[in-house]
């Protein structure tokens, strides 16, 4: 019945077949003479010759491809269409480019890893208190880990969130509220001179004084930290306030939508500091305990962890990709289609990404302390700390910028490549009538011959 079509229309993965009828056609219409066959830039394949022979479409009936469709029936695994051979240069195949992938990822993140130890290890140097404070995490974690208790390794790299939480995000979430428009029209001219930003001053300066009061009647009270902080947030408002109303059009209405703008950039900031924060600290803790246990299975749980994480989520993928059709069939169906299975893949992907930085960060940890437990005493480092860390620091940088400058690295890393030319082996591979120029005895290309004169073929993504 094929013969009798002179158009095929092909969307998403039926172009693979849809290819196959086409180079068939092509090659049957127009013989020898390929170059009537270019494809053309409106992806679509035209061919226009009398039909060889004069051959009926009939014949198509009589011997319809058998050599093509036996191609396809035994190419159906186009990704192992021999076995066991196929199976291990899949393999390869795959944990190569993981490994290319991971290299990709890893340079970049161990130069994230390399610029906050080195970092650390400055600040601790030039700060008695924040060196003090870093030895006195590492002997709490030790200790609680000593008496069998809970032992969490905090990271100084929490205190960041908050910093980020109270300097960008607070001031633009006040200095919303300092603008408002007169008799409700948001199109109004804001003006920074108005009741709003000038009442916020007065009571910022208010608050000032009264921390000050508060320090003369006793030092060290916390009511005077708590007012002085109170009065700077309020000032850092005001001077938001009239950074926003620089800019033009100076309306109340783009007045409040710089100042939204302002407190997502902010909040968004604050999180990213955050899952900094926990993945440090769980990237300390694990590796303090690696160390305390003395265990040679300690470094293998978080790669099985890891193994399992990636596991989880192809397979919530699945699920996701199931419920969404033919949820009515079965319960486990019904049920997968009720779950809120893209909130539980993103979950474990935040996880798997946790892992991937706890993995990395344990080669600039073991770097940091010289393949050695980690010590209170040794907070500080020593002699060669500060240069290794440097080095460490270079050699990643470099890594980086040879990662970032040969884009064409990452694109042979993926898969793609493999899944092309499988799907061409097994689609085009079984239009080749000289593959199967043996199997048609004395009626060579007899099939071919049974395709119309005028053959068009187009694909859709």
């Amino acid at each position: 019945m094929l013969a009798q079509f002179d158009y095929l229309s092909t969307v998403s993965g039926g172009g693979y077949l849809g290819a196959f009828f086409t180079s068939c056609s092509c090659r049957a219409a127009c013989g020898a003479d390929r170059t009537r066959c270019r494809p053309r830039p409106t992806r679509t394949t035209r061919c226009s010759a009398s039909r060889p022979g004069g051959s009926a479409p009939g014949v198509l009936a009589a011997d319809p491809g058998r050599g093509a469709v036996a191609w396809l029936r035994e190419n159906g695994r186009y990704l192992s269409p021999t076995g066991a051979g196929d199976n291990l240069y899949a393999a390869v195949l795959v944990l190569r480019n993981w490994l290319a992938i991971h290299y990709v990822i890893g340079s970049a993140l161990l130069l994230l890893l390399a610029v906050l130890a080195l970092g650390q290890y400055v600040a601790v140097g030039v700060s008695y208190g924040l060196g003090r404070y870093e030895m006195d995490l590492l002997h709490d974690a030790r200790q609680a880990f000593n008496q069998e208790q809970c032992a969490i390794w905090w990271s100084a790299l929490l205190w960041l969130p908050l910093g980020s939480a109270l300097l960008f995000a607070v001031p633009p979430g006040l200095a919303y509220w300092l603008v408002y428009p007169r008799a409700s029209d948001t199109q109004a001219a804001a003006r920074f001179f108005s009741p709003g930003p000038i009442v916020a001053m007065l009571v910022a300066v208010l608050l000032l004084l009264a921390a000050r009061w508060v320090v003369w009647l006793g030092p060290g009270l916390v009511l005077a930290c708590l007012l002085a902080a109170a009065g700077a947030l309020m000032l850092l408002a005001v001077l938001c306030c009239l950074l926003m109303l620089v800019p033009a059009p100076r309306t109340v209405s783009d007045y409040r939508v710089r100042a939204t703008r302002a407190l997502r950039s902010a909040v968004t900031l604050t999180l990213w500091l955050l899952a900094l924060g926990i993945a440090d600290t769980a990237a300390r803790t694990t590796y303090l305990h690696a160390f305390m246990t003395a265990s040679a299975w300690s470094v293998g749980v978080p790669v099985g962890v890891l193994a399992a994480l990636v596991w989880l989520v192809r397979y919530s993928a699945g699920l996701r990709d199931e419920g969404k059709r033919d949820s009515a069939d079965t319960p486990w169906r019904a049920l997968v289609a009720h779950l809120p299975v893209s909130l539980m893949a993103g979950a474990l992907a935040a996880l798997l990404a946790l892992l991937v930085y706890v993995m990395w960060s344990w080669l600039v940890l073991y770097v940091r302390w010289n393949g050695r437990e980690p010590v209170d005493w040794l907070v500080y480092g020593n002699a060669y700390t500060g240069p290794v860390l440097t080095l460490l620091l270079l050699v990643s940088l470099l890594l980086a910028v040879v990662a970032g400058r040969f884009t064409g690295f990452l694109n042979l890393s993926t898969l793609q490549p493999f899944y092309a030319a499988r799907l061409t082996r097994a689609y085009l591979g079984a239009s080749n009538g000289e593959r199967f120029a043996a199997h048609a005895g004395g009626q060579q290309r007899a099939s071919a011959s049974a395709w119309p004169s005028r053959c068009r073929a187009t694909s859709s993504p």
